[in-house]
Protein backbone atom coordinates (compact mmCIF):
# COMPACT_ATOMS: atom_id res chain seq x y z
CA UNK A 1 0.00 0.00 0.00
CA UNK A 2 1.41 3.36 -1.05
CA UNK A 3 1.11 5.75 1.91
CA UNK A 4 2.19 9.35 2.50
CA UNK A 5 3.29 10.66 5.88
CA UNK A 6 3.89 14.16 7.19
CA UNK A 7 6.71 14.79 9.68
CA UNK A 8 7.39 17.80 11.88
CA UNK A 9 9.73 18.79 14.70
CA UNK A 10 10.26 22.02 16.64
CA UNK A 11 12.09 20.90 19.78
CA UNK A 12 15.75 20.04 20.26
CA UNK A 13 17.86 19.15 17.21
CA UNK A 14 15.01 19.33 14.73
CA UNK A 15 16.90 18.01 11.72
CA UNK A 16 18.29 15.11 13.73
CA UNK A 17 14.80 14.34 15.02
CA UNK A 18 13.47 14.11 11.47
CA UNK A 19 16.41 11.99 10.35
CA UNK A 20 16.00 9.62 13.30
CA UNK A 21 12.28 9.32 12.56
CA UNK A 22 13.04 8.41 8.94
CA UNK A 23 15.54 5.79 10.05
CA UNK A 24 13.10 4.18 12.48
CA UNK A 25 10.27 4.22 9.95
CA UNK A 26 12.58 2.62 7.38
CA UNK A 27 13.13 -0.30 9.77
CA UNK A 28 9.42 -1.14 9.58
CA UNK A 29 8.47 0.02 6.09
CA UNK A 30 10.39 0.64 2.85
CA UNK A 31 10.97 4.34 2.22
CA UNK A 32 10.07 5.12 -1.38
CA UNK A 33 10.55 8.90 -1.44
CA UNK A 34 11.65 11.65 0.94
CA UNK A 35 10.86 15.34 0.42
CA UNK A 36 13.13 18.32 1.01
CA UNK A 37 12.86 19.97 4.42
CA UNK A 38 10.81 23.14 4.91
CA UNK A 39 11.07 25.61 7.78
CA UNK A 40 7.57 26.74 8.77
CA UNK A 41 5.99 28.80 11.55
CA UNK A 42 4.37 26.97 14.46
CA UNK A 43 0.59 26.60 14.16
CA UNK A 44 -0.73 28.14 17.38
CA UNK A 45 -4.13 28.87 18.95
CA UNK A 46 -4.97 32.36 20.26
CA UNK A 47 -3.35 33.03 23.61
CA UNK A 48 -0.66 30.37 23.22
CA UNK A 49 2.43 30.87 25.43
CA UNK A 50 5.24 32.81 23.80
CA UNK A 51 7.65 29.90 24.27
CA UNK A 52 5.48 27.74 22.00
CA UNK A 53 6.31 29.96 19.03
CA UNK A 54 9.20 27.87 17.70
CA UNK A 55 9.54 27.24 13.93
CA UNK A 56 9.06 23.69 12.70
CA UNK A 57 11.06 21.66 10.27
CA UNK A 58 8.65 19.68 8.07
CA UNK A 59 9.05 16.90 5.53
CA UNK A 60 6.94 14.27 3.77
CA UNK A 61 7.61 10.58 3.16
CA UNK A 62 6.20 7.98 0.82
CA UNK A 63 6.31 4.47 2.26
CA UNK A 64 5.11 0.99 1.36
CA UNK A 65 2.88 -0.53 4.07
CA UNK A 66 1.30 -3.98 3.84
CA UNK A 67 -0.75 -4.04 7.05
CA UNK A 68 -3.83 -2.11 8.15
CA UNK A 69 -4.08 1.64 8.65
CA UNK A 70 -4.60 1.15 12.37
CA UNK A 71 -1.42 -0.94 12.58
CA UNK A 72 0.42 1.85 10.77
CA UNK A 73 -0.94 4.36 13.28
CA UNK A 74 0.26 2.19 16.17
CA UNK A 75 3.69 1.81 14.56
CA UNK A 76 4.04 5.58 14.12
CA UNK A 77 2.89 6.34 17.67
CA UNK A 78 5.48 3.88 18.97
CA UNK A 79 8.11 5.58 16.81
CA UNK A 80 7.20 8.97 18.32
CA UNK A 81 7.57 7.55 21.82
CA UNK A 82 11.00 6.07 21.04
CA UNK A 83 12.11 9.52 19.87
CA UNK A 84 11.03 11.09 23.15
CA UNK A 85 7.61 12.50 22.46
CA UNK A 86 5.55 12.65 25.63
CA UNK A 87 1.90 13.61 26.25
CA UNK A 88 1.38 17.37 26.02
CA UNK A 89 -1.18 20.00 25.09
CA UNK A 90 -2.41 19.76 21.53
CA UNK A 91 -0.48 22.76 20.13
CA UNK A 92 2.57 22.52 22.38
CA UNK A 93 6.07 22.15 20.89
CA UNK A 94 7.11 18.59 20.18
CA UNK A 95 10.20 16.56 19.44
CA UNK A 96 8.43 14.76 16.61
CA UNK A 97 5.00 14.63 15.05
CA UNK A 98 4.15 11.97 12.45
CA UNK A 99 0.79 12.03 10.66
CA UNK A 100 -0.74 9.70 8.09
CA UNK A 101 -1.78 11.94 5.21
CA UNK A 102 -3.05 9.21 2.86
CA UNK A 103 -3.37 5.44 3.02
CA UNK A 104 -3.63 4.27 -0.56
CA UNK A 105 -7.08 5.25 -1.81
CA UNK A 106 -8.81 4.42 1.46
CA UNK A 107 -11.20 6.77 3.25
CA UNK A 108 -11.32 6.31 7.02
CA UNK A 109 -13.38 8.39 9.45
CA UNK A 110 -13.28 7.20 13.05
CA UNK A 111 -12.86 8.94 16.40
CA UNK A 112 -9.08 8.51 16.42
CA UNK A 113 -8.20 8.12 12.74
CA UNK A 114 -9.27 10.17 9.73
CA UNK A 115 -7.71 9.55 6.34
CA UNK A 116 -6.94 11.48 4.20
CA UNK A 117 -5.80 13.83 6.93
CA UNK A 118 -8.71 16.28 7.26
CA UNK A 119 -6.52 19.40 7.56
CA UNK A 120 -4.03 18.57 4.80
CA UNK A 121 -5.76 20.69 2.16
CA UNK A 122 -5.46 23.84 4.31
CA UNK A 123 -1.91 23.38 5.58
CA UNK A 124 1.03 24.50 3.47
CA UNK A 125 3.47 22.72 5.77
CA UNK A 126 1.79 19.46 4.70
CA UNK A 127 1.15 20.20 1.02
CA UNK A 128 4.46 21.86 0.13
CA UNK A 129 6.63 18.83 1.02
CA UNK A 130 3.98 16.47 -0.33
CA UNK A 131 3.87 18.11 -3.74
CA UNK A 132 7.64 17.70 -4.09
CA UNK A 133 7.37 13.90 -4.02
CA UNK A 134 3.86 13.42 -5.42
CA UNK A 135 2.76 16.53 -7.36
CA UNK A 136 -0.05 14.66 -9.11
CA UNK A 137 -1.52 13.19 -5.91
CA UNK A 138 -5.17 14.04 -5.29
CA UNK A 139 -6.47 14.00 -1.74
CA UNK A 140 -10.02 13.26 -2.89
CA UNK A 141 -11.64 12.02 -6.06
CA UNK A 142 -13.01 15.46 -6.99
CA UNK A 143 -9.87 17.37 -5.98
CA UNK A 144 -7.07 18.97 -7.98
CA UNK A 145 -3.44 17.75 -7.90
CA UNK A 146 -1.67 18.73 -4.69
CA UNK A 147 0.92 20.72 -6.67
CA UNK A 148 -1.90 23.05 -7.76
CA UNK A 149 -3.57 22.96 -4.35
CA UNK A 150 -0.34 23.93 -2.56
CA UNK A 151 0.11 27.06 -4.68
CA UNK A 152 -3.31 28.36 -3.65
CA UNK A 153 -2.44 28.51 0.05
CA UNK A 154 -1.19 31.76 1.53
CA UNK A 155 1.45 29.82 3.47
CA UNK A 156 2.99 28.30 0.34
CA UNK A 157 6.77 28.69 0.29
CA UNK A 158 9.22 27.93 -2.53
CA UNK A 159 12.30 25.78 -2.34
CA UNK A 160 15.65 27.51 -2.84
CA UNK A 161 18.07 26.22 -5.48
CA UNK A 162 21.63 27.47 -5.04
CA UNK A 163 23.67 28.12 -8.19
CA UNK A 164 27.11 26.47 -8.05
CA UNK A 165 28.83 27.42 -11.29
CA UNK A 166 32.15 25.63 -11.77
CA UNK A 167 32.84 27.93 -14.72
CA UNK A 168 35.35 30.71 -15.46
CA UNK A 169 32.96 32.61 -17.75
CA UNK A 170 29.44 32.70 -16.30
CA UNK A 171 27.86 36.15 -16.60
CA UNK A 172 27.93 37.15 -12.91
CA UNK A 173 29.94 34.62 -10.94
CA UNK A 174 32.46 33.19 -13.38
CA UNK A 175 35.56 32.10 -11.51
CA UNK A 176 34.03 32.49 -8.04
CA UNK A 177 34.36 28.75 -7.44
CA UNK A 178 37.82 28.39 -8.93
CA UNK A 179 38.63 25.30 -6.92
CA UNK A 180 36.90 22.35 -5.28
CA UNK A 181 37.92 23.81 -1.90
CA UNK A 182 36.08 27.04 -2.72
CA UNK A 183 33.07 25.05 -3.89
CA UNK A 184 33.16 22.98 -0.71
CA UNK A 185 33.07 26.13 1.42
CA UNK A 186 30.15 27.40 -0.62
CA UNK A 187 28.31 24.09 -0.20
CA UNK A 188 28.81 24.25 3.58
CA UNK A 189 27.34 27.74 3.66
CA UNK A 190 24.29 26.48 1.78
CA UNK A 191 23.87 23.47 4.07
CA UNK A 192 24.16 25.63 7.18
CA UNK A 193 21.43 27.89 5.80
CA UNK A 194 19.11 24.97 5.03
CA UNK A 195 19.20 25.40 1.24
CA UNK A 196 17.26 22.51 -0.30
CA UNK A 197 18.77 22.17 -3.82
CA UNK A 198 22.35 22.50 -5.09
CA UNK A 199 22.58 23.13 -8.85
CA UNK A 200 26.04 22.31 -10.22
CA UNK A 201 26.96 23.72 -13.63
CA UNK A 202 30.05 23.42 -15.81
CA UNK A 203 29.11 25.31 -18.98
CA UNK A 204 28.04 28.93 -19.26
CA UNK A 205 24.86 29.72 -21.22
CA UNK A 206 25.40 33.49 -21.30
CA UNK A 207 25.26 35.23 -24.70
CA UNK A 208 28.38 34.43 -26.70
CA UNK A 209 29.51 31.60 -24.44
CA UNK A 210 31.67 28.84 -25.91
CA UNK A 211 30.08 25.43 -26.39
CA UNK A 212 32.19 22.85 -24.57
CA UNK A 213 32.94 19.25 -25.32
CA UNK A 214 31.50 16.56 -23.05
CA UNK A 215 34.92 15.84 -21.53
CA UNK A 216 35.74 19.48 -20.75
CA UNK A 217 32.36 20.10 -19.12
CA UNK A 218 32.62 16.87 -17.14
CA UNK A 219 36.13 17.69 -15.89
CA UNK A 220 34.78 20.91 -14.42
CA UNK A 221 31.96 19.34 -12.41
CA UNK A 222 33.18 15.81 -11.65
CA UNK A 223 35.29 16.70 -8.58
CA UNK A 224 32.42 18.56 -6.88
CA UNK A 225 29.89 15.84 -7.68
CA UNK A 226 32.12 13.15 -6.19
CA UNK A 227 32.70 15.33 -3.14
CA UNK A 228 28.94 15.73 -2.67
CA UNK A 229 28.36 12.01 -3.23
CA UNK A 230 30.86 11.16 -0.51
CA UNK A 231 29.55 13.81 1.84
CA UNK A 232 25.90 12.81 1.57
CA UNK A 233 26.45 9.04 1.50
CA UNK A 234 23.92 7.29 3.72
CA UNK A 235 22.03 10.49 4.58
CA UNK A 236 18.26 10.21 4.22
CA UNK A 237 17.64 13.93 4.59
CA UNK A 238 20.08 15.90 2.45
CA UNK A 239 19.99 18.60 -0.22
CA UNK A 240 18.93 17.58 -3.71
CA UNK A 241 21.86 17.62 -6.15
CA UNK A 242 20.98 18.97 -9.59
CA UNK A 243 23.26 19.19 -12.62
CA UNK A 244 22.82 21.99 -15.14
CA UNK A 245 23.63 20.51 -18.56
CA UNK A 246 22.21 20.09 -22.03
CA UNK A 247 24.39 17.09 -22.87
CA UNK A 248 22.91 13.60 -22.34
CA UNK A 249 26.35 12.05 -21.77
CA UNK A 250 27.24 14.59 -19.07
CA UNK A 251 23.83 13.98 -17.50
CA UNK A 252 24.37 10.22 -17.57
CA UNK A 253 27.75 10.53 -15.84
CA UNK A 254 26.29 12.94 -13.30
CA UNK A 255 23.46 10.58 -12.36
CA UNK A 256 26.00 7.78 -11.94
CA UNK A 257 27.94 10.11 -9.61
CA UNK A 258 24.93 10.63 -7.36
CA UNK A 259 23.07 13.56 -8.92
CA UNK A 260 19.29 13.55 -8.38
CA UNK A 261 18.03 16.02 -10.99
CA UNK A 262 18.94 17.19 -14.47
CA UNK A 263 18.46 20.89 -15.22
CA UNK A 264 18.27 21.12 -19.00
CA UNK A 265 18.12 24.67 -20.39
CA UNK A 266 17.41 23.21 -23.83
CA UNK A 267 14.04 22.02 -22.55
CA UNK A 268 14.59 18.27 -22.93
CA UNK A 269 14.70 18.85 -26.67
CA UNK A 270 17.13 15.96 -27.20
CA UNK A 271 15.51 12.52 -27.63
CA UNK A 272 18.60 11.06 -25.96
CA UNK A 273 18.10 13.29 -22.91
CA UNK A 274 14.41 12.35 -22.70
CA UNK A 275 15.33 8.67 -22.96
CA UNK A 276 17.82 9.09 -20.10
CA UNK A 277 15.26 10.84 -17.88
CA UNK A 278 12.69 8.15 -18.62
CA UNK A 279 15.14 5.31 -18.02
CA UNK A 280 16.57 6.74 -14.78
CA UNK A 281 13.32 8.08 -13.33
CA UNK A 282 15.15 11.23 -12.26
CA UNK A 283 13.49 14.62 -11.98
CA UNK A 284 14.26 17.09 -14.74
CA UNK A 285 13.92 20.83 -15.23
CA UNK A 286 12.76 21.71 -18.73
CA UNK A 287 13.39 25.34 -19.65
CA UNK A 288 11.69 27.33 -22.37
CA UNK A 289 14.21 28.95 -24.68
CA UNK A 290 14.58 30.37 -28.16
CA UNK A 291 18.32 29.72 -28.38
CA UNK A 292 21.04 28.15 -26.21
CA UNK A 293 23.38 29.85 -25.42
CA UNK A 294 21.09 32.86 -25.12
CA UNK A 295 21.17 35.17 -28.15
CA UNK A 296 19.70 38.64 -27.47
CA UNK A 297 18.81 39.02 -31.14
CA UNK A 298 16.47 36.01 -31.02
CA UNK A 299 13.35 36.58 -28.91
CA UNK A 300 9.64 35.91 -28.86
CA UNK A 301 7.72 38.07 -31.33
CA UNK A 302 6.74 41.51 -30.11
CA UNK A 303 3.05 40.72 -30.72
CA UNK A 304 3.15 37.47 -28.69
CA UNK A 305 1.80 37.17 -25.16
CA UNK A 306 4.96 35.86 -23.46
CA UNK A 307 3.08 34.14 -20.62
CA UNK A 308 0.71 32.36 -22.98
CA UNK A 309 3.62 31.37 -25.22
CA UNK A 310 5.71 29.77 -22.48
CA UNK A 311 2.67 28.14 -20.89
CA UNK A 312 1.59 26.63 -24.22
CA UNK A 313 5.14 25.40 -24.77
CA UNK A 314 5.16 23.79 -21.32
CA UNK A 315 1.93 21.87 -21.96
CA UNK A 316 3.22 20.68 -25.35
CA UNK A 317 6.53 19.65 -23.81
CA UNK A 318 4.74 17.69 -21.07
CA UNK A 319 2.94 15.72 -23.79
CA UNK A 320 6.18 15.08 -25.69
CA UNK A 321 7.81 13.87 -22.50
CA UNK A 322 4.85 11.60 -21.74
CA UNK A 323 5.28 9.98 -25.14
CA UNK A 324 8.92 9.35 -24.16
CA UNK A 325 7.87 7.62 -20.93
CA UNK A 326 8.47 10.58 -18.58
CA UNK A 327 5.80 11.12 -15.93
CA UNK A 328 4.58 14.62 -15.10
CA UNK A 329 5.75 14.00 -11.53
CA UNK A 330 9.36 14.03 -12.79
CA UNK A 331 9.10 17.42 -14.49
CA UNK A 332 9.76 20.97 -13.37
CA UNK A 333 9.00 23.85 -15.75
CA UNK A 334 11.26 26.90 -16.06
CA UNK A 335 9.89 29.70 -18.30
CA UNK A 336 13.45 30.75 -19.14
CA UNK A 337 13.84 34.36 -18.00
CA UNK A 338 16.22 36.07 -20.43
CA UNK A 339 16.37 33.14 -22.83
CA UNK A 340 14.61 34.40 -25.94
CA UNK A 341 12.74 37.19 -24.15
CA UNK A 342 13.25 40.92 -24.18
CA UNK A 343 13.59 42.58 -20.77
CA UNK A 344 9.95 43.64 -20.96
CA UNK A 345 8.82 40.12 -21.89
CA UNK A 346 10.80 38.69 -18.96
CA UNK A 347 9.16 41.24 -16.66
CA UNK A 348 5.73 40.24 -17.92
CA UNK A 349 6.43 36.61 -17.03
CA UNK A 350 7.60 37.59 -13.54
CA UNK A 351 4.63 39.89 -12.94
CA UNK A 352 2.14 37.27 -14.14
CA UNK A 353 3.76 34.16 -12.70
CA UNK A 354 0.45 33.37 -10.95
CA UNK A 355 -0.88 32.39 -14.40
CA UNK A 356 1.51 29.41 -14.37
CA UNK A 357 0.00 28.10 -11.13
CA UNK A 358 -2.50 25.75 -12.80
CA UNK A 359 0.21 23.81 -14.66
CA UNK A 360 0.30 20.15 -13.56
CA UNK A 361 4.07 20.27 -12.92
CA UNK A 362 6.24 22.21 -10.51
CA UNK A 363 7.54 25.60 -11.59
CA UNK A 364 11.03 27.08 -11.27
CA UNK A 365 12.11 30.65 -11.93
CA UNK A 366 15.75 31.53 -12.63
CA UNK A 367 15.81 35.33 -12.51
CA UNK A 368 18.87 35.89 -10.36
CA UNK A 369 21.08 38.85 -11.40
CA UNK A 370 19.82 38.67 -15.00
CA UNK A 371 20.11 41.45 -17.56
CA UNK A 372 16.40 42.33 -17.67
CA UNK A 373 17.21 44.28 -14.49
CA UNK A 374 18.76 46.97 -16.67
CA UNK A 375 15.23 48.39 -16.91
CA UNK A 376 15.41 48.91 -13.12
CA UNK A 377 18.56 51.00 -13.50
CA UNK A 378 20.95 48.14 -12.77
CA UNK A 379 23.26 47.90 -15.80
CA UNK A 380 25.83 45.77 -13.94
CA UNK A 381 25.65 42.90 -11.47
CA UNK A 382 26.21 45.28 -8.54
CA UNK A 383 22.95 45.70 -6.66
CA UNK A 384 21.17 42.90 -8.46
CA UNK A 385 21.15 40.55 -5.45
CA UNK A 386 18.85 42.94 -3.60
CA UNK A 387 16.65 43.31 -6.69
CA UNK A 388 16.63 39.53 -7.10
CA UNK A 389 15.48 39.10 -3.51
CA UNK A 390 12.67 41.60 -3.98
CA UNK A 391 11.49 39.80 -7.12
CA UNK A 392 11.72 36.46 -5.31
CA UNK A 393 9.34 37.57 -2.56
CA UNK A 394 6.83 38.53 -5.24
CA UNK A 395 7.29 35.18 -6.99
CA UNK A 396 6.71 33.37 -3.70
CA UNK A 397 3.36 35.17 -3.44
CA UNK A 398 2.55 34.03 -6.98
CA UNK A 399 2.94 30.35 -6.06
CA UNK A 400 6.28 29.60 -7.74
CA UNK A 401 7.68 26.30 -6.40
CA UNK A 402 11.46 26.78 -6.78
CA UNK A 403 13.69 29.86 -6.90
CA UNK A 404 17.10 29.39 -8.58
CA UNK A 405 19.40 32.05 -7.15
CA UNK A 406 22.98 33.02 -6.44
CA UNK A 407 22.42 34.41 -2.92
CA UNK A 408 20.74 31.30 -1.57
CA UNK A 409 21.47 31.96 2.11
CA UNK A 410 19.88 35.40 1.97
CA UNK A 411 16.82 33.89 0.36
CA UNK A 412 16.46 31.32 3.12
CA UNK A 413 16.52 34.06 5.76
CA UNK A 414 14.11 36.28 3.84
CA UNK A 415 11.63 33.46 3.24
CA UNK A 416 11.65 32.47 6.89
CA UNK A 417 10.92 36.07 7.91
CA UNK A 418 8.14 36.27 5.31
CA UNK A 419 6.58 33.03 6.51
CA UNK A 420 6.73 34.07 10.18
CA UNK A 421 5.08 37.41 9.46
CA UNK A 422 2.32 35.74 7.49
Amino acid sequence: MRCFLGLGSNLGDRRRNLADACSLIREGAPLLKVSPIYTTPALLPPGAPDDWNIPYLNAALEIEWNQSARELLQFLKATEQVLGRSPSDRWAPRVIDIDIVTFGDERIDTADLRIPHPAARERAFVLDPLKDIAPSLMLSADDVPCVVLARRLCGHSPLVMAILNMTPDSFSDGGDLESVAAAERRVQQCIDAGVQILDVGGESTRPGADILSVDVEWRRIEPLLHLLQKRFEGQILRPIVSVDTVKPEVARRALAAGADWINDVSGLSSPAMRALVAESGCHAVMMHHVSVPADPSKTLRADEDPVLSVKTWALERIEICAESGIAAEQLIFDPGIGFGKTPQQSLQILKRARELADLPVRTLIGHSRKSFMTVWGLPTVAGRDEATLGASMSLAEHGVDILRVHNAEGHMRALQARNELR
